[in-house]
């Protein structure tokens, strides 16, 4: 070899789907087809469900006030809570005994319940509730008439345990099946108020709905125990009729996914 001659290295040219820029196209394309189908094809189920759960946790974290009334058989005062929004007449499984010139109940009807597809009014407590063995729940109570006479009423609430829905699309608030049943006898002469329940700060499996019962108040404790059941008892002992009914499927059962 001659001094001062360079020494060049000759290389192969470049293949065809690497040259001006082929295997930059070629990796978007690959990453347009592994993450833009399953976007397309769950994106707008995934929307909707997203929407979903965002009432869903409208539910779970409701709270009114604990002096707002959610039940009130007061023929003048039921008239004018149902003039506003966020009342309506509860529900009555026996209307054959129903006086004629009888007006029914007033009722809460919250905002959160009502877009999860909800219509019933009487709901006297809304909001999640957790077992001692970490379950979270949505708790849903609601006051309704059993019955109605010229002689009595009977008042009944329900207590209801839902298991939350998921991220999966088409999920749903699913009830664990169970219902626990507790109520009031109130003299057809006599008036029964509930107040808005409340969730204990300190015992995240309790709840408390308070009621006036012919101008005495009264409290009604609330548990949500161990494999989905649920408790309710008076602290004092006015007229009821109480016990579980775990084949019992409430009236109100019917939330929708709506979108």
């Amino acid at each position: 070899m001659k001094a001062g001659k360079r020494l060049t290295l000759d290389y192969a040219p470049l293949p065809v789907w690497y040259r001006r820029g082929n295997w930059r196209r070629g990796m978007i394309w690959l990453l347009l087809c592994a993450f833009g189908w399953p976007a397309g094809h769950f994106g707008p189920a995934l929307w909707h469900q997203s929407k979903y759960l965002s009432r869903q946790q409208e539910c779970l974290d409701y709270a009114a006030p604990r002096d707002r009334v959610v039940y009130d058989d007061d023929p003048a005062e039921a008239s004018r809570l149902m003039k506003n929004e966020g009342y309506g007449p509860v529900f009555v499984a026996n209307r054959s005994n129903v006086p004629g010139s009888w007006q029914a109940p007033a009722g809460a009807l919250p905002a959160p319940w009502k877009t999860m597809g909800g219509n019933e009014a009487g709901i006297t407590f809304l909001h999640h509730r957790r077992s001692t063995s970490g379950k979270d729940r949505l708790i849903a109570v609601v006051a309704y008439l059993a019955d109605a006479t010229r002689r009595e009423r009977a008042v009944k609430l329900d207590a209801v345990a839902f298991v939350p829905a998921g991220w999966r699309p088409g999920a749903e608030l699913k009830t664990t099946g169970a219902v626990y049943s507790t109520g009031i006898q109130v003299a057809s002469t006599g008036r029964l108020r509930l107040f808005s329940g409340q969730a204990d700060p300190r015992d995240l499996s309790h709840f408390t709905i308070r009621y006036e019962l012919n101008g005495k108040y009264g409290l009604i404790d609330g548990w949500l125990r161990e494999n989905d059941e649920l408790e309710m008892s008076f602290r004092d002992s006015p007229p009821r009729r109480t016990g579980r009914n775990p084949g019992q499927q409430a009236f109100f059962f019917g939330l929708s996914n709506q979108t």
